[in-house]
């Protein structure tokens, strides 16, 4: 293949060394959004052929290809700003209806709508358009305000769960750009054309309840770390699900019931994300995490949040060749029951309520078998604080009973060595009298010798 001419491919070198600079200064200096689009050609006044997009305006089969053409560059340089240039523009949306509209659309700032969306739509594109986008159609969402008009939403990304083409009514809202104004009055009283640079929507489930905005979830990716660009749904998911108490009545979720939450092919997360399960296991490691953004430290109210690895009971099941009868599930919560031990040795019953959040992937800390084997996928759960379920106790018994058995001892002891005292011979028995020796004077022969005359003899000489 014959490559660029000369001219182009200076241009291209160029593009190469200072497009990286400028990002850089871009990272450093935001813009607003006004500047940004201008910079792009993409100003209000280069988005004016973007009025025949309008639905009902134009039959959709006939939708001018310069005007798809540019709405999908438009949402391209959207998508591609600095992360903290969307969080800028999102913050700086001013209220509709309370503000001018059609000065919004001529400067180019981002207005925020709310409502509830009511229907959505499918635009086709070209087969050329749709290779460059990256996509077959661009989806619409019609969102009837709680006062003014209603708007068509051209979305980056339709939430999971929505129908392509048809009708809903979920609670939702979105900072977005005009496109349109309220001058171009549309069939239906749908006189409003505009980008959404986010949607946000809530629909009828506790997690929303608790304020989690679901648009949040459209930046979680499943099979992966965390991410930077999912920060924001996990912290705000994070804070929501502290209201969650679990209790003692609360029926854990059935090891056969886990399976689908481990398995990658069954997809659980993408239809379920954000549902609430309650668990119960062993934590085998409970870690401290510190956070160190202040924008996050304000939302949850602390600078850290704790990890839990709690092990809990399945079905036998083959991981990584090995059979097992228990998987560890990632609990992240922001308090812990007083007096429960924390570290990477411990051994405690725990049951967590939380809101399912992603497919988690990290690293563990085995140091044998290939470096393949180190890597795990594993449920992450965002929960509330968890009901700690400690051993019982034995049973203390009274101070009588405890002594008992020494007694008993002591008695039985005392009973075998007074049998063995009965057992002896018995000693011999003393006489009634003792005859003690006669004296020389009643010595019979001493009587004797004194009739006999008999002599004592000669003394002896020593």
């Amino acid at each position: 293949m014959p490559g660029p001419p000369a001219g182009g491919r200076l241009c291209w070198l160029l593009a190469v060394i200072v497009l990286p600079g400028w990002a850089v200064v871009a990272e450093a200096n935001p813009q607003s959004l006004e500047g940004y689009l201008a910079a792009w050609q993409l100003a209000a006044a280069d988005r004016e052929v973007l009025i025949e997009l309008l639905p009902g305006r134009t039959p959709a089969a006939a939708a001018p290809p310069a005007a798809l053409n540019l709405l999908i560059r438009l949402l391209d340089r959207l998508q591609a700003a600095p992360q903290d240039w969307q969080q800028a523009w999102r913050e700086q949306a001013l209220p509709a209806p309370a503000v001018d509209l059609a000065e919004c659309l001529e400067q180019s700032r981002p207005v925020r709508l709310s409502g509830r969306a009511v229907e959505t739509r499918q635009v086709g594109l070209p087969d050329e358009l749709a290779e460059i986008a990256g996509r077959s159609a661009l989806s619409l969402v019609r969102l009837q305000q709680d006062a003014g008009p209603d708007v068509w939403l051209v979305v980056p990304q339709q939430p999971t769960g929505w129908p392509a083409a048809g009708r809903l009514n979920e609670r939702a809202a979105s900072e977005a750009l005009l496109i349109t104004g309220p001058a171009a009055v549309g069939p239906g009283g749908v006189d409003l054309l505009a980008v959404s640079l986010r949607l946000s929507w809530w629909p009828d489930t506790p997690l929303a309840d608790a304020g989690m905005d679901y648009g949040l979830f459209t930046s979680v990716v499943d099979g992966r770390p965390l991410a930077a660009a999912e920060a924001e749904a996990f912290y705000n998911c994070l804070e929501a699900s502290k209201q969650l108490a679990p209790t003692a009545e609360m029926r854990p979720l059935p090891a056969a019931d886990l399976v689908p939450l481990i398995d990658p092919r069954a997809g659980w997360f993408a239809a379920h994300r954000g549902d609430r399960l309650v668990l119960e296991g062993t934590a085998r490691r409970i870690t401290r995490i510190a956070v160190t953004s202040e924008r996050w430290q304000k939302l949850i109210g602390q600078d850290h949040y704790w990890e839990l690895f709690l092990f809990v009971s399945t079905p036998l099941i083959e991981i990584a060749g090995k059979m097992q009868e228990s998987y560890p599930v990632v609990c992240c919560c922001l308090d812990l029951p007083p007096g429960l031990p924390t570290g990477d040795q411990v051994t405690e019953r725990l049951r967590l309520a939380g809101f399912g959040f992603k497919r988690y992937r990290y690293e563990t800390r085995q140091q044998q078998g290939p470096a393949a084997a180190l890597v795990r996928e594993s449920p992450l759960l965002l929960a509330g604080r968890p009901l700690w379920l400690p051993a019982a106790a034995a049973a203390q018994l009274p101070v009588w009973l405890r002594w008992l058995p020494v007694a008993l001892a002591v008695a039985a002891a005392f009973l075998l060595w007074q049998r063995s005292w009965r057992r002896r011979p018995p000693a011999a028995a003393l006489p009634d009298r003792i005859e003690l020796p006669l004296t020389a004077t009643a010595d019979p022969l001493h009587g004797k010798a004194e009739k006999t005359k008999i002599g004592t003899g000669p003394p002896v000489d020593p």
